[in-house]
């Protein structure tokens, strides 16, 4: 056997204890784009009192009303309601590698759907029958808005959860039903927690090549021309990697 120097040998320990500490850094750290807490590395939380104003609303059809109100199970909540009006209230600051696998979480309640005899529900996101209780939006960047991919999770009181069609506007906008009707809980709030990376594999055929840039929320009834509402408590996302990494540790 060949003799192997001692400061060889040390040399190469040291080698591999820092790739060790390399790759504990990796896969406990925060990514850059949004380092916030040590889990959620992006969140819109309702109960901050600068929210609305760092949010920003594009409109569709009139502005649909956005308020902070005060809820018995969940306190400081995001009330969207609309009267005959689309809009959808966003942060477009994100750039969130898919690479990473976010996790996409939030909280909703429905509150007043769009009513059923202004509805044909024939086809899902049918022209001029594309109003929903409520809406998240995810939006994948791609160099300019027309190569942008975007997934609407949808709450229905029609069509079944898992239903889901191309946007009758865009081919790469997906309609994604993800609740139906009501809640299933004594309080009416529902927690939803979806697989980006999955979802758009799915929906888009593909494996997602474009950042995460944007989410939104909406509850909106312009083409049936009735009124709408929903409540949304805070929403996060969260990167597997991180949560795996923090439970070892807590371990």
């Amino acid at each position: 056997m060949k003799h192997v120097p001692r400061y060889t040998f040390a040399l190469t320990l040291l080698a591999f204890m820092a790739a060790g500490a390399l790759y504990l850094w990796y896969v406990t750290r925060v990514p850059e784009e949004a380092p916030i807490g040590a889990l959620d590395i992006y969140e819109m939380r309702f109960d901050k009192p600068d929210i609305l104003e760092r949010l920003e609303v594009k409109n569709f059809s009139g502005e649909s009303q956005y308020e902070i109100i005060e809820d018995p199970d969940r306190g400081r909540v995001l009330k969207a309601s609309s009267q005959g009006t689309s809009s959808v209230l966003y942060d477009k600051s994100l750039k969130i590698s898919m690479e990473e696998k976010p996790i996409l979480n939030w909280e909703w309640k429905a509150i007043q759907f769009p009513e059923k005899e202004k509805k044909k529900n024939e086809v899902l996101g049918a022209r001029g029958d594309n109003d929903y209780v409520g809406r998240v939006y995810a939006m994948f960047r791609g160099s300019t808005i027309l190569t942008s991919d975007v997934i609407e999770y949808i709450w229905d009181d029609h069509f079944e959860a898992g239903t889901w069609r191309n946007s009758p506007y865009s081919d790469r906008v997906k309609l994604l039903v993800v609740q139906k009707s009501e809640a299933g809980q004594e309080d009416g709030w529902v927690q939803e927690r979806r697989d980006l990376y999955l979802d758009y594999k799915n929906l888009f055929g593909e494996a997602p090549d474009k950042p995460l840039g944007a989410v939104g929320i909406m509850s909106d009834s312009d083409d049936t021309e009735t009124s709408s509402a929903l409540l949304f408590s805070n929403l996060s996302i969260r990167i597997p990697g991180i949560i795996k990494a923090q439970q070892e540790l807590e371990e």
